[in-house]
């Protein structure tokens, strides 16, 4: 009797799908939400102490489960997704400078700007990333 509770217990967690739970959007550190038709892309703060600040960058479908999730550098200015056309993701930092012309646009490599798991295994991201950076008058 004990067991079949204990494997009924563990037949209904284990049936239970996290994927709703991952792609819930977390308001408090969410810098950017953006949708198409198909897929919701947030940006969320990741605070790691003395490495500074880092985004979570989450793709997910339109069932809510997660298709695609890095980590991207946030610590010296912070990403803004600018389109997405198919695959392809168009990101943007602003760097505040009083040496550049204002408006100046500038690619960033994908190896300065992804961190992790991405960074390591990005032969096997579904998606294709493009960063760039533009110069801002500095405040």
């Amino acid at each position: 009797m004990k067991l079949d509770v204990l494997i009924l217990y563990l037949a209904v967690l284990t049936s239970c799908s996290d994927k709703k739970r991952d792609c819930e959007v977390d308001k408090i550190s969410l810098i950017q939400e953006y949708s198409t038709a198909n897929k919701t892309i947030t940006l969320n703060k990741i605070e790691q102490g003395a490495f500074g600040e880092s985004i979570n960058l989450k793709i997910c479908d339109e069932n809510n489960s997660i298709i695609e999730e890095i980590n991207i550098r946030g610590e010296d200015s912070q990403p803004k997704l600018d389109s997405v056309f198919g695959k392809n993701l168009y990101i943007s930092y602003r760097y505040p400078s009083s040496i550049h012309e204002e408006g100046v646009i500038f690619e960033i490599p994908f190896n300065n700007v992804v961190l992790g798991d991405g960074l390591f295994n990005k032969d096997v991201l579904k998606f294709k990333y493009f960063f760039s950076g533009i110069y801002v008058k500095e405040m």
